[in-house]
């Protein structure tokens, strides 16, 4: 597949998740349980899971702490690299913490042709033919309906100094938010694991999610499982192997709403899962 078709098909929220992350967001703890006083938090686009290529940009990043106390982290507090971004993490009391950052504001736009809605792009670089999906806005019909899909995107991660801990865990945050029945310092394997997906507060059903786990050759195939939440919301998996894993779940606004602007949500949790 060609670069183009790459980048034409990841900006569109329908259909993500069929092909390769390049370039998604995550944040990780270089150790997800530690006895440490200080942990490195690393940031970055990866194409495989956890191996960053690009330092993370533009995202707004809270810390939660052991006791529930939220706190923005201030731009300046992250390095940052060609390849990645870091933070170090003050973990000297016990428990667990909660680092998250969110990006709004990329947008894109959608047209409706026939009883497709197909991406529009400004041009082709390349003389590949154009997916099925996508229309060159030069293109475009006299009088097309037209809709524009916000993307958030949320990436989110937990590290644990010597014990396990709730408050950060059961904080709530506003809008798309991920609420964990299984603490996620505690995955073990061919274990339940279970959480709920809201939005607002109000369950989010047949959300998407992939796992894809840490690779250990030269393969891209890091897909484990390709999952869907139930009406309530909740998802409820095993997974085999221990290993550090990336789940994402994405979820976007139907184009059947009666509104010209929707919105579309990717959300990254990193983890790992113990024997």
């Amino acid at each position: 597949m060609s670069i183009l078709k790459k980048v034409l098909i990841l900006s569109s929220g329908l259909f993500l998740l069929q092909q390769a992350h390049a370039h998604a967001p995550y944040v990780a703890p270089l150790n997800f349980q530690t006895y440490n006083l200080n942990t490195s938090i690393i940031a970055g686009f990866y194409d495989n899971p956890f191996a960053s290529e690009v330092a993370l940009k533009n995202f707004k990043f809270i810390k939660i702490t052991p006791d529930g106390t939220k706190s923005d982290i201030a731009d300046q507090e992250w390095a940052q690299t060609q390849t990645l971004s870091q933070y170090s993490l003050d973990n000297k009391v016990d428990g667990t913490y909660r680092i998250r950052g969110v990006r709004e504001g990329k947008e894109t736009r959608y047209a409706k042709i026939g009883q497709q809605w197909k991406l529009i792009v400004a041009s082709n670089p390349t003389q590949d033919p154009l997916p099925d999906h996508v229309i060159l806005e030069k293109d475009l019909p006299k009088k097309a309906t037209i809709k524009t899909v916000k993307t958030t995107d949320i990436v989110e991660t937990f590290v644990s100094r010597k014990s396990l801990s709730e408050p950060a865990v059961k904080a709530q945050q506003a809008g798309f938010n991920v609420e964990f029945s299984t603490h996620p310092n505690q995955f073990k394997t061919k274990q339940n694991i279970q959480l709920k997906v809201t939005n607002q507060g109000q369950a989010v059903a047949n959300a998407k999610v992939e796992i894809l786990a840490q690779t250990t050759n030269f393969s891209h195939e890091s897909t484990v499982q390709s999952l869907k939440t139930d009406q309530n919301g909740m998802l409820t998996f095993q997974i085999d192997k221990a290993n550090q894993y990336l789940m994402i779940i994405e979820d976007q606004e139907s184009f059947d709403l009666k509104k010209n602007e929707l919105n579309r949500y990717r959300y990254t949790l990193s983890f790992n899962v113990g024997e």
